[in-house]
């Protein structure tokens, strides 16, 4: 089974709100998001990330959590199990996939 989540972002969020997700990041993540050159891209990937603690949190999969994230080579980040998921942002539109039964 594949879970997607998904938000719209047409808009740029407050600081407020980007603070309150941007602090929820190790601080790896943190520095990877403050090298963005335009805040549209900052906040896509904050969303991204947002994203995938939410949808691991609905699907029950507590265990994982955003600082036993490893990269590959190619800077994809993935978790050292069985599970997959991506990150993807197309215009507005940001998305997090996460599937239990492999690619």
């Amino acid at each position: 089974m594949i879970y997607i989540f998904y938000t719209q972002t047409d808009k740029k969020i407050n600081n407020h709100t980007f603070s309150y997700y941007y602090k929820n990041l190790p601080s790896v993540l943190q520095t990877k998001i403050l090298k963005y050159r335009h805040w549209e891209d900052a906040q896509r990937s904050l969303l991204g990330k947002a994203l995938l603690i939410h949808g691991l949190k609905s699907i029950g999969l507590v265990q994982y959590i955003l600082k036993d994230l490893k990269f590959s080579k190619f800077e994809k980040p993935f978790f050292d199990d069985s599970i997959d998921f991506n990150i993807s942002h197309s215009g507005e539109f940001v998305i997090c996939a996460i599937s239990l039964e492999g690619r």
